[in-house]
């Protein structure tokens, strides 16, 4: 048991410090409705009021239900911030665009970041941010925790420890469970209701359901409304083991059974969140605010396949504002073939094993009991989510699925484990903790970090290989030299070129980097125009001194003519049009305002 505490320990440990590196690899408002979220906390700590959710997609995420942000208002009242609580007060990068499944890191944030605020230590808004978000990895953490439990109810003893604790890590571990963790959104709250409503059920499975378990079941529903509405699912599962307590009791107890235990849970849901639904029906003409929200998403139709896809792959990860960033298809593979063979495994079982629903000709036993609790949930979270889908709001994130978390961790951890025989049970729950760890920290290093990064330095070596072009883009930008790859491109291949620069000014306005390719009497062949770094890295928030790297793909049109062009780098200023003069040995002729930077042969 001590070592069973001290391995639960270790992974409630690594779960927050994962959480928390999540955290800072993350920008503010790179997130799913993070923004909305936070002008909701806003709102609460500028005019001490509940907001009104209206059309505006860009205003604060009102109709949800306020107890979270009630409690990041509170955590970060102290926090001085400028701004108001409609608008989220930062630079747009207008270069920034949406797409689906796209592997390169090009654009994929939203807003210009590293501006003073946002950098250690933190300020202002970015402060209040990053604060709440810790709010957001403590519920995660309680979901952990909870599952474990529930998870242990399941076998006590020293055999279900490698179950209990696989369980409590495919939550800890999970890219998208951590990845939530380390936003400032309500979503972890249903792990921390899922897992809390499937322990206290299970608790009450074994010993035998009394009046008190009832209420308290009550309260955690109503908490876990109050703090995400999606967790009002849980109610399935609940009235499902109260028709089973009812069922279960003596004929003449069953309508005393029924009558009591529903209202002992339905006195705590209406005292707790009977206001709230109250005032949906005044605002917004229905209990639970849904009609609002299916007006805003209205005009936004999403397929069935691609939102099949959604759902499915952001069962283990989608990350970054609008879910763009994804992992490359074989992980995607990976984790469903797994999937398929933990779900064999508890088949498997189930049919072999008389503790196991399927075994049992008459009343399941008290562990096939767990086990049908937590298909249960998983069955009524599931049917939940695809009504919710084809009613309300398209497209099916996994993380809706939260709720059901700590249920589907328990039933993948006994469905693995199943395959093993006793004394490899622990490598076998090891060899899955490792692969979901291997993923959460792709998702961090080669996801995340490189996406929304500021670029690097520049190694001595590299500076030594490149091509040098030295040229003054006005005072703001010292242009180093460049490499080309490859340096005869063919039409409709891509042009790899890697810039090296160094800042030598930040700018009151951004401006925008263009590179262009040029055939034979100027005529325009292919151009790309960005903000520096990708979308990253503004001149207005420039480390002055810092040479970096640069990296552009630049795609040469099918239709392009054989011969030579030349390619050529500048800066530019949107609102304009006006560009920087270019000075020095690169620079090309004055009236352009260009750095030349190769001569390049388009092939046949």
């Amino acid at each position: 048991m001590k070592r069973t505490q001290i391995l639960l320990a270790g992974l409630l440990l690594g779960h927050v410090v994962l959480g928390l590196l999540f955290n800072a690899a993350t920008p503010i408002f790179e997130a799913p409705d993070e923004d909305g979220h936070y002008l909701f906390v806003r709102y609460l700590q500028r005019y001490r009021e509940l907001p009104v959710q209206t059309l505006d997609i860009n205003g604060p995420r009102a109709h949800h239900p306020p107890l979270y942000h009630i409690l990041g208002a509170l955590l970060t009242a102290w926090v001085p911030v400028r701004g108001g609580a409609e608008r989220i007060d930062m630079q747009v990068n207008p270069h920034a665009y949406f797409r689906y499944d796209d592997p390169e890191r090009d654009n994929k944030a939203h807003w210009v970041h590293y501006g003073p605020e946002e950098r250690w230590p933190y300020r202002g808004q970015a402060l209040i941010i990053h604060l709440v978000r810790l709010l957001s990895l403590a519920f995660s953490t309680l979901g952990v925790w909870l599952t474990y439990l529930a998870a242990r109810g399941l076998r006590p003893g020293p055999a279900g420890e490698a179950l209990a604790l696989l369980a409590a890590a495919l939550v800890a571990l999970h890219p998208m469970v951590l990845f939530m963790s380390g936003v400032l959104q309500n979503n972890t709250t249903m792990l921390a209701a899922g897992g809390a409503v499937v322990y206290a059920l299970s608790l009450g499975a074994r010993r035998g359901f009394q009046l008190r378990d009832w209420a308290l079941l009550g309260v955690l529903l109503s908490l876990g409304v109050l703090l995400q509405l999606s967790s009002l699912v849980l109610a399935a599962p609940i009235g499902l083991a109260l028709l089973y307590a009812a069922w279960s009791a003596a004929p003449r107890r069953r309508l005393a059974t029924l009558l009591s235990g529903g209202l002992a849970v339905a006195l705590p849901v209406l005292l707790l969140t009977g206001w709230w639904f109250a005032r949906n029906r005044l605002l917004y003409g229905d209990l639970t605010g849904n009609s609002v929200v299916a007006q805003m998403w209205c005009c936004d139709p999403i397929s069935p396949w691609p939102a099949l896809r959604l759902f499915l792959t952001g069962l283990l990860g989608r990350f970054g504002q609008g879910l763009m960033i994804t992992y490359p298809n074989p992980v995607y593979w990976l984790a469903g073939a797994v999937a398929l063979f933990a779900l064999a495994g508890w088949a498997r079982l189930a049919l072999a094993r008389p503790g196991l629903p399927a075994a049992s000709p008459n009343a399941p036993t008290s562990q096939g009991r767990l086990w049908l609790l937590h298909l249960a949930t998983i069955a009524a979270v599931t049917g939940a989510l695809i009504f919710y889908a084809l009613t309300v709001a398209p497209g099916l994130p996994g993380r809706y699925l939260f709720p059901a978390f700590p249920s589907l961790a328990v039933v993948a951890a006994g469905g693995w484990l199943g395959w093993f025989a006793p004394r490899w049970r622990w490598p076998g729950a090891l060899a899955l903790a490792g692969l979901l760890l291997a993923a959460t920290l792709y998702a961090l290093y080669g996801l995340l970090v490189p996406t929304y990064g500021l670029p690097r330095s520049p190694t001595a070596a590299e500076l030594r290989q490149m091509a040098s072009r030295e040229a003054n883009l006005g005072d703001t930008a010292r242009l180093l030299g460049v490499t080309i790859d490859p340096e005869k491109v063919r039409p409709g291949e891509a042009l790899q070129v890697t810039i090296y620069w160094q800042p030598l000014s930040r700018t009151d306005v951004p401006y925008t980097v263009f590179l262009h390719l040029y055939g034979e009497d100027l005529a325009l062949l292919a151009q790309r125009d960005t903000y520096p770094g990708l979308g990253n890295y503004a001149t207005t928030v420039w480390d002055v001194g810092r040479p970096f790297v640069d990296v552009y793909r630049l795609r040469v049109p099918p239709e392009t003519p054989a011969g030579p062009a030349r390619l050529v780098f500048g800066l530019y200023e949107a609102g304009s049009g006006r560009r920087l003069p270019v000075t020095g040995p690169a620079a090309g002729p004055d009236e352009l305002a260009w750095a030349e930077l190769a001569a390049v042969t388009i092939g046949p």
